[in-house]
């Protein structure tokens, strides 16, 4: 296994940008389908799994650098927490605040659920905003729970198979007493199938597939004994991505869209995206050494920045003055590395080092 430098591992930093990348051409997707065969926009609707990818890398990375350890104290629980939002909060908020008071989006109207992404939890809001920050609703409620979910998973690792189930269960029962007390207008924690995508309850088991690879890295249950973890899990989520086709109704449709492909991606990726980093993270192999070098590096660390920009707002604004052939894939990772290293960068490692002092 790599050895971690500072809490990271250099293979799956650069594993970011892939991640990253997924994302971006699922979004710019139907932009080239007039140039591109069915096949291959199938595929591309199926890129959305690159945000699976983020979460099970999310759940090693956690479980990795903190365990258990912030529950030793209050005064432990309140750092980790501190130090989680000021790795997603800051960067959001700037962005945010120029949507804000942009007369052309926000317009100067303030609304306290963006900013706190608890907007996130509503099937009508979850995409107001910058539209692409749900999924950092879904990263900031694992935060708050990860330290009691590895103490679980130590204790018995049964308890998860109980966790799963429990967890989007009360998520859906709470909505579903909502929808009954006043009619849920704007779809809190409902319907199912937003449960299982859109918040914790379902991709909880992404995280967990990740935690897991600390917890039980050659548990039977995943992939001890098998070699070439690597490619077995590059293959195996391209695989899942080319079979989630079978529950495509139209030719812009995608999986995810009905919960038997919910379920089968929610299976299908945690387990191979699991081996796959599992491979990045023992295996010497073409993809572990060029996601290691340090142009790799930069862009896995910049692509938080990419993520926040590469739809809505502001690559909104950068559309108004130009756009290239690529959608701006270059320009807007050569603005994300700028703005890691300018901004992203010193503000977050002067947050640690205030939280640091408590």
């Amino acid at each position: 296994m790599q050895v971690p430098k500072n809490g990271t591992i250099a293979s799956l930093t650069g594993f970011r940008w892939l991640a990253a990348s997924l994302v971006f051409v699922y979004h710019n997707r139907k932009y080239w389908r007039d140039q591109l065969p069915d096949q291959i926009d199938h595929l591309f609707s199926e890129f959305h799994i690159g945000v699976s990818l983020f979460f099970i890398l999310s759940g090693y990375l956690i479980t990795m650098s903190y365990g258990t350890k912030p529950l030793n104290s209050k005064k432990e629980y309140i750092k980790y927490t501190a130090q989680r939002i000021a790795r997603i909060y800051p960067m959001y908020w700037l962005i945010l605040l120029a949507y804000t008071i942009d007369p052309a989006y926000g317009a100067g109207q303030w609304n306290l659920l963006l900013f706190t992404l608890g907007h996130g939890f509503s099937n009508q809001l979850n995409l107001n905003g910058i539209s692409q920050a749900w999924s950092l609703t879904v990263e900031i409620s694992y935060y708050l729970i990860a330290p009691l979910i590895t103490k679980m998973m130590v204790a018995n690792g049964r308890y998860i198979l109980l966790l799963l189930p429990t967890t989007c269960a009360c998520l859906f029962l709470t909505g579903y007493f909502w929808n009954i007390t006043n009619g849920n207008p704007q779809s809190f924690l409902s319907p199912l199938l937003f449960v299982l995508n859109g918040t914790i309850g379902g991709q909880l088991l992404f995280f967990v597939a990740g935690a897991s690879l600390i917890l039980f890295p050659n548990h039977p249950l995943f992939v001890k004994g098998l070699t070439h973890k690597t490619w077995l899990g590059t293959l195996g989520v391209i695989c899942t991505m080319a079979l989630s086709s079978i529950f495509h109704q139209t030719p812009y449709d995608q999986a995810n869209q009905y919960l038997s492909g919910t379920l089968f991606q929610l299976l299908l990726i945690s387990f191979f995206g699991r081996c796959w980093i599992q491979g990045l993270t023992e295996e010497h192999t073409i993809q572990s050494k060029i996601f290691s070098s340090p142009a790799f590096v930069l862009l896995g660390n910049a692509s938080f920045i990419f993520y926040l920009i590469h739809i809505s707002y502001v690559n909104q604004k950068i559309k108004e003055y130009i756009l290239l052939p690529d959608r701006n894939y270059i320009l807007l990772w050569l603005a994300s590395c700028l703005l890691y290293i300018l901004i992203e960068k010193p503000l977050y490692s002067f947050c640690r080092r205030l939280i640091t002092k408590w």
